[in-house]
């Protein structure tokens, strides 16, 4: 165990801190004021060495010693981590030094060392002159004074909401416009926990933390916002954040190994950006409401606007939808899927919109969730229904034919009178059945199986096509889409969005998609929105794309302009490629 941090002369074998520091003559040659080396003697308390860019170590205490077994520092010096353990392989230690030679800027990390044999924080700073400073601390044992459970997490060492408040007070930055707060929540920890045991949930928080800490630049910082929840807060504004947050994205969609099993958690995440006129708490409650709308939408990740409701049920916005859905007066946007090779628009997909009196255009996290509560899901959908199957109805009478997509609801799903009602609007407005496909999640399916499953067949033998949305975010897997023959599987954001660069997703959604095509039927993938993912996808044989880099919801009138500007329709009839 490291000294404490407030008793230097508790080093075995020392009676004053020099004696507990060597150092080659020339570690500190030509740093500017000789100031380097009593910065260190300072923090004597924890491990801390110099290196030069080869990470060799030019100086070192002998708490660091001791995190390799030795009792002499003076025998780490001229050497490397490799040297000294033969077994080190790339690490926490290695990954910090490594950033900080590369970009020449502080790195901090918070890992397991197999070296210090426990989880640890880093810091590493550049001296000058090929010369680098690093402080490793103990989490489980330090007893630095300013890690007070007041301002700090004792659990993943993070600091945690009370110093988050104080640092968006102090840190906005009005350079960058005033910060950006986001808010990490871990979807089913709860459950996660029950199955593994407490002791496993703990060390998945904890490596939850490091894994976005790790990833995030100065002066962006983690916090532990409450018992599954995490906070970024970036004062260096949004386009900043933005780099770190897909590098966060990506180390949490590998898998955490629990009990020696691999799972992957998924995370929903809610932004807000602090003004410099706001409150802190101001802040602080549209964050929270981003995520309530990201963790009750299709949407994972949702950044605040005002057209989103607080957290909690709003009585008067729940009466203003009752009578909304009453007068048919939602609106339906349409998003355009389009054909990987050719760009053809294959369907449009319908997504619900509420235009508010006072609040303005309203996105379905602001209010589906009511409809949920409420027992109006079914209505809504039906709404949806008619009035897409109208839409593409009136699109093919005017030379341009393209299939529509309807998402469903698990109530609707599990409805027998869903099949009655498809077929009187079919018939109804005159589309074929083969240009409507109904979306249906995984997580609708597994409610009520074997009605979902009867309920599918029965739309199937209408000639309607199916579905499977958001497939690799929720609970079901390959069983279910053997078990379910849909004509579509719509892969998930999630799995999309760390494309191309993430060589695990690579894999993942290369085997999706030939698994899906070995049951004959076809992919969407979903949350299209880089050049370097639409590629990666076209190289994997995807059919088909959706996503902001094709194009965003838009009402009818604008989307069928943009159907006209991009070339006009495919034939939904293709075989898989």
């Amino acid at each position: 165990m490291p000294p404490s941090t407030t008793d230097s002369a508790a080093i075995p074998g020392t009676s004053a801190p020099q004696a507990a520091f060597a150092a080659v003559p020339e570690a500190f040659d030509g740093l500017e004021g000789g100031h380097a080396l009593d910065a260190l003697l300072d923090w004597l308390g924890e491990a801390v060495c110099v290196t030069d860019g080869q990470y060799r170590y030019l100086a070192a205490n002998a708490a660091m010693a001791e995190i390799y077994g030795l009792r002499d520092p003076a025998e780490m010096l001229g050497k490397t981590a490799f040297d000294l353990y033969p077994d080190f392989r790339q690490s926490v230690f290695f990954e910090a030094c490594a950033a900080v030679v590369r970009e020449q800027a502080p790195q901090s990390r918070i890992g397991y060392s197999g070296v210090a044999r426990g989880w640890v924080t880093i810091r590493v700073a550049p001296l000058g002159r090929d010369r680098y400073a690093l402080v490793v601390q103990r989490i489980t044992h330090r007893t630095d004074a300013t890690m007070s459970l007041q301002q700090y997490d004792r659990l993943t060492a993070l600091p945690n909401r009370w110093r988050l408040e104080d640092d968006i007070g102090r840190q906005a930055d009005p350079s960058a416009g005033g910060g950006v707060l986001t808010l990490l929540d871990v979807r089913r920890f709860r459950s996660l926990s029950h199955a593994f045991g407490s002791g496993e949930g703990d060390r998945a928080l904890v490596e939850i933390a490091a894994r976005i800490q790790n990833n995030l630049r100065l002066p962006q910082q983690a916090y532990r916002y409450g018992d599954d929840r995490f906070a970024i807060w970036a004062p260096d504004g949004q386009e900043a954040l933005r780099a770190s947050l897909a590098c966060v994205r990506n180390a949490l969609a590998a898998p955490f190994v629990l009990d020696g099993v691999p799972v992957h958690i998924q995370f929903c995440i809610g932004r807000a950006h602090h003004a410099l006129t706001s409150t802190v708490q101001k802040t602080i409650i549209q964050a929270e409401c981003a995520l309530a709308a990201a963790k009750a939408g299709s949407q994972h990740d949702v950044e605040f606007h005002p057209g989103l409701a607080g957290p909690g049920p709003d009585p008067v916005l729940t009466t203003h939808l009752r009578a909304a859905i009453d007068d048919c007066s939602l609106d339906v946007h349409y998003q355009p899927i389009v054909d990987a090779l050719d760009g053809r628009t294959v369907y449009a997909e319908a997504l619900v919109r509420w235009n508010h009196p006072q609040q303005g255009l309203l996105l379905p996290g602001a209010f589906l969730p009511l409809a949920e509560d409420a027992g109006w899901m079914m209505a809504i959908d039906r709404f949806v229904l008619d009035r897409a199957v109208t839409f593409a109805a009136q699109a093919a009478r005017e030379g341009n034919p393209f299939g529509v997509a309807v998402n469903l609801s698990a109530d609707s799903v599990d409805d027998p009178g869903t099949v009655d009602a498809v077929h009187v609007v079919l018939r109804t407005h005159g589309l074929p059945p083969s240009k409507l496909l109904l979306e249906i999640t995984e997580s609708s399916m597994i409610r009520q199986p074997e009605r979902s499953r009867d309920v599918v067949a029965a739309l199937h033998g209408l000639g309607v096509s199916t579905a499977i949305d958001d497939f690799g975010s929720g609970q079901a897997g390959f069983t279910y889409v053997a078990s379910y023959p849909s004509r579509v599987v719509k892969i998930d954001r999630s799995l999309v969005a760390p494309l191309p660069d993430s060589q695990t997703h690579r894999v993942m959604v290369n085997n999706i998609i030939r698994m899906v095509h070995g049951l004959g039927s076809l992919v969407v993938a979903e949350g299209v929105e880089t050049p370097g993912q639409r590629d990666a996808l076209q190289a994997m044989q995807c059919d088909m794309l959706q996503g902001w880099l094709v194009g965003r919801p838009t009402a009818p009138g604008a989307f069928m302009n943009w159907l006209r500007a991009h070339g006009g329709t495919g034939d939904i009839a293709s075989p898989v490629r």
